[in-house]
C-alpha cells in the first residue's frame, strides 16, 4: 500500500482541529507539515533516506578543498543534503584508497592551522571540515584525487497534495501520525488564538511518542548475526578509542 499523502495528513489533522480547515489557513497548514518532516529527519539518520549510491568529485592536484557545486548530485538543491556519512579518497591510476574524517572546524583549525599556505605540503587527506557547502581537507592534494561520498539526505517537503511522505513503506502509519502530530504542535504553538479541544493539549508528547516508534522500527533489524557500527550522527564522527583525548 502506498504511503499517505499530504492531503491524508491534512485530513487528519483537520479532525483534530476544524478551526484551521479554512482556504487562507491552507500554506499555514501544509508549512506545519513541511516542517515535521524536517524535525523527523533532523532527529535521526533513517535508512530509507540514505542515498543509495555515492557522489563524486575531482580535487585538483594543489587544491585543499571542495565547493558542494562540485559534486553531481549533493550540490542540487533538490537533494536536501543532510549529511556527509562516509568519504573516501581515491586514485584513478590505481585502486589507492583511504579513509578522510570529519573533524570539527575548531578542532580542525587548531590541527592543522596554516591549511592554504602556498608552500604546505601535499599529500592524500586525512581529515576535512565542513563550513556553509564548502569541505576543506587537511592538505593540498598531491595529485587528482577522487572524492567519494555516501550521504545523508533530508525529508523533502511535498511537492504536492498527492506527495506521499518518503518514510520508510513498512512504517507507513507511524509516520503518518508522527507528522501529524508533528504539526499539530507547531500550529498549537502558531494560533494561540484557536482553541484546542482538550484531548490535544499534549500533541508534543504524542509527536515524541510516535516519532520514537518510527526511530524504533527503523533501527529494526532481522532475527541475524550483525555488527554494530558507528550509524548514528554524531557518534560516527567520533574515534573509538575512549583516550584519544588525551593526546
Amino acid at each position: 500500500m502506498a504511503n499517505k499523502t499530504r492531503t491524508e495528513i491534512r485530513n487528519q489533522i483537520y479532525q483534530y482541529l476544524p478551526q484551521v480547515n479554512q482556504t487562507g489557513k491552507l500554506t499555514l497548514v501544509n508549512n506545519a507539515i513541511d516542517l515535521a518532516v524536517e524535525d523527523m529527519s533532523n532527529r535521526h539518520d533513517f535508512r530509507c533516506l540514505r542515498a543509495v549510491t555515492p557522489d563524486t568529485a575531482t580535487l585538483a592536484v594543489g587544491a585543499y578543498y571542495l565547493d558542494l557545486s562540485s559534486f553531481t548530485v549533493m550540490g542540487a538543491a533538490a537533494t536536501y543534503l543532510k549529511d556527509i556519512l562516509q568519504m573516501r579518497w581515491m586514485k584513478g591510476t590505481s585502486e589507492d584508497y583511504g579513509h578522510i574524517k570529519f573533524v570539527d572546524d575548531a578542532l580542525f583549525h587548531d590541527r592543522w592551522g596554516y591549511v592554504d599556505y602556498s608552500g604546505r605540503t601535499r599529500g592524500e587527506p586525512v581529515e576535512y571540515t565542513r563550513l556553509g557547502d564548502r569541505l576543506i581537507f587537511n592538505c593540498p592534494a598531491n595529485e587528482a584525487l577522487t572524492i567519494r561520498c555516501w550521504y545523508q539526505k533530508l525529508h523533502p517537503p511535498f511537492a504536492a497534495d498527492a506527495t506521499s511522505h518518503s518514510f520508510d513503506t513498512r512504517a507507513n502509519s507511524t509516520a503518518f501520525m508522527a507528522i501529524v502530530y508533528g504539526a499539530l504542535t507547531e500550529l498549537k504553538s502558531s494560533l494561540s488564538g484557536v482553541e484546542f479541544p482538550q484531548e490535544l493539549q499534549t500533541p508534543a508528547a504524542m509527536y515524541e511518542q510516535w516519532l520514537q516508534k518510527l526511530i524504533a522500527k527503523d533501527r529494526d533489524v532481522p532475527n541475524e548475526a550483525f555488527e554494530i557500527g558507528l550509524g548514528e550522527r554524531g557518534s560516527r564522527f567520533n574515534t573509538s578509542d575512549p583516550y584519544d583525548w588525551t593526546r
